[in-house]
């Protein structure tokens, strides 16, 4: 996945390369900058734009806007912290970008994977007898040996060579659980074995 582009507010970016210049020595300290007029038609935009983003470099102490005479360069160290600071904000905002994104995508592998697994249960309940290695459930009743134990605390799958691919609690499936799942009574545990395996599940939780 591509990492996120994230929209930033033209004055912003007019106010960022500004004081990239400074820091690079376009603008020496002390000298004017140009005027809004004059700005507007180099970055391409209104005056009022420009007006914003030197507003913002005023407010931080990067320049002194003087009216009728112009716009004063005042500080290399503080256009450094402006541009550090907006770099540090950005990184997060592109990080948060790329969080949700994420999470989008997982929501939408967890729906396709529900469905599969939906589709899968389904079509082996009907054509069980036509594929030796299938999909079983079993109930995890009162009687079960590890009520309340997890799969990785028990070794399930070492000691049944058999895979849970989901359990049924409630009503509700819940997917791929893990190794940190636990085994709760009226579960219904949906294992990926062999009938040998499904058998040895079987002896492994209630002999």
């Amino acid at each position: 996945m591509g990492r996120a582009r994230i929209e930033v507010p033209v004055y912003q970016q007019i106010a960022v390369d500004i004081a990239s210049k400074i820091v690079n020595g376009k603008y020496q300290i002390g000298e004017k900058i140009k005027g809004r007029s004059t700005l507007a038609s180099y970055y391409n935009v209104s005056p009022e734009t420009v007006r914003k983003a030197m507003c913002i470099l005023e407010d931080i102490g990067v320049v002194l806007i003087k009216p009728g005479v112009g716009i004063e360069v005042l500080s290399v160290e503080k256009s450094k912290d402006f541009l550090s600071k907006y770099n540090d904000v950005s990184n997060i905002n592109s990080i948060k970008k790329n969080i949700l994104n994420i999470m989008e995508e997982q929501k939408r592998q967890s729906k396709i994977l529900s469905e599969t697994v939906n589709e899968l249960l389904d079509y082996t309940e009907r054509f069980k007898d036509l594929n030796p290695f299938v999909p079983f459930e079993i109930e995890i009743t009162s009687e079960a040996k590890y009520l309340n134990k997890t799969v990785s605390e028990i070794n399930f799958w070492q000691n049944t060579l058999a895979t849970i691919i989901a359990i049924k609690r409630n009503g509700k499936l819940i997917l791929s659980p893990g190794s940190y799942a636990t085994l709760k009574e009226n579960d219904i545990i949906y294992i990926i074995a062999s009938e040998e395996s499904y058998n040895r599940v079987k002896m492994f939780l209630y002999r």
